[in-house]
């Protein structure tokens, strides 16, 4: 019934204008949590909520507990699989900046921490607000304006799930293009966990090892669905350096985790 309603909704273009209600419904029903935690931390300077809830959702809590867990997590998934320091950071898709906010720290205030992403007025909040740290407004294009092999770590939390195969494919170029030699791109992707969201017709296309979008609202919104099937990811991006595919299963958890990727340049 799930899949059936989606359809309609696509068919209809009517994507955009429920997640707009669902943002009303969500900014009502967290409003007296969310105010309780402002209260509760008055020098944390909070982005917008509406630009909170498009990139993520609208908790300020999560926002600042769970994006501290996600950039620790970054950070010591980059040493496993990297000896040398890191010496220069670039979140791609930063939103509102709800990781690389804690990335100076995290690095010991030793570290270039840049971020970029397309939404204007995000970057512009958190260029204002995270004055520690470098921000660009980036396109839909894939184009960066960063030398050959300036960072050393690189990381899009959830920004594949929203492009098309095109952009796929252009911007894993681009992000390995300013990789360093050794350099660690970490991306997540709607792997395995998120098959019984497709249709019949497009679970035989994931399980062929195609991607999978569904497009029927602007490329790079949350409602811009794409679904990766990890041969898909593999062959994406095996010629660039070395793969691995971390995994984690739903089972027993309220949420689906996305699958994981690591790619060290070589």
């Amino acid at each position: 019934m799930k899949i059936l309603a989606k359809a309609l909704i696509r068919k209809l273009d009517l994507a955009e204008r429920l997640d707009n209600l669902r943002y009303k419904l969500q900014s009502f029903q967290t409003r007296e949590k969310n105010a309780k935690f402002r209260e509760l931390n008055p020098t944390i300077a909070f982005p917008p909520d509406y630009l909170m809830y498009e990139a993520f959702m609208l908790d300020y809590k999560a926002y600042i507990e769970g994006g501290l867990i996600s950039a620790k997590w970054l950070v010591d998934t980059c040493r496993e699989y990297r000896n040398e320091p890191i010496k220069s950071v670039l979140d791609w898709g930063c939103g509102p900046g709800r990781i690389v906010r804690h990335m100076p720290e995290l690095l010991h205030n030793t570290a270039y921490v840049h971020a970029c992403a397309p939404n204007a007025k995000s970057i512009a909040w958190c260029s204002e607000h995270l004055t520690d740290i470098s921000f660009h407004h980036s396109s839909q294009k894939a184009t960066l304006p960063y030398d050959n092999g300036q960072f050393d770590l690189i990381y899009g939390i959830s920004i594949l799930t929203h492009l098309s195969e095109e952009n796929h494919r252009a911007w894993i170029e681009e992000l390995t293009r300013v990789m360093s030699s050794g350099g660690i791109l970490i991306l997540t992707t709607q792997g395995n966990n998120y098959r019984n969201q497709l249709s019949p017709r497009e679970q035989k296309l994931f399980d062929q090892g195609n991607l999978v979008v569904q497009s029927t609202s602007t490329e790079g919104h949350r409602s811009y669905a794409a679904y990766q099937p990890p041969e898909y990811m593999r062959q994406l991006l095996m010629p660039y350096g070395e793969v691995d595919h971390l995994t984690e299963s739903a089972q027993g958890k309220n949420y689906k985790p996305q699958d994981r990727w690591v790619l060290r340049k070589t």
